[in-house]
């Protein structure tokens, strides 16, 4: 495997007569260890880019799916020379994914929290460990265990789902749906206190 000098990058490896070497193997022979082995040259500059576009703990959960988007569709890319941009775009998009969706989780913590009166400013820094947080995930982790139909009623009312949307999903009367957010909410409450009935 051809070296990366990291004052420049990676862009000499890949073209270098190694890194064309395992292009031609992974393009006429569609052999996957050259791929694995040409896609570590390009991990580097990926990484650089990701960090854009995703939280920093989500960059190698974003490599790895880049992997194998870029593996499993290689038999789409017609031109060899559009390689750099091609794994570049995937891991872009790959990215932009991971980032939506802690957007959306945080949304969920946020406003389930304000819900049972947390302080919601302790929401604001991801990356930052709070002790309520942390006590509320897990209390929502255990109540998914034991009441799934609540928590997810719960979790699509956090999000913001339409009750209609709801009723649909859970194959129960729209009327229902109110009741089964309020107690949802009680029960995390109530796990939250420790299980009592404060």
């Amino acid at each position: 495997m051809t070296m990366i000098d990291p004052q420049l990058g990676d862009r000499t490896s890949t073209r270098s007569p190694a890194g064309q070497r395992l292009e031609q193997l992974v393009f006429e022979e569609d052999d996957e260890r050259a791929f694995a082995e040409l896609f570590e040259l390009h991990r580097p500059r990926l990484r650089r880019i990701c960090k854009y576009y995703a939280p920093a703990h989500d960059i190698e959960d974003v490599l790895q799916e880049t992997y194998l988007a870029a593996w499993s569709g290689l038999r789409r890319l017609r031109d060899r020379q559009k390689l750099n941009s091609w794994f570049t775009s995937i891991a872009v998009n790959v990215a932009r994914r991971h980032h939506t969706r802690a957007e959306r989780f945080d949304s969920v913590v946020a406003e389930l929290g304000w819900q049972l009166g947390l302080d919601d400013t302790t929401y604001i820094d991801w990356t930052t460990p709070i002790t309520e947080r942390a006590a509320l995930l897990e209390a929502l982790s255990a109540m998914n265990d034991d009441l799934p139909d609540l928590t997810e009623a719960l979790v699509l009312w956090a999000l913001r789902t339409p009750h209609q949307q709801i009723s649909n999903h859970q194959q129960i009367a729209l009327g229902s749906v109110g009741p089964r957010i309020s107690r949802a909410l009680t029960e995390l409450g109530r796990r939250l206190n420790g299980g009592s009935d404060e």
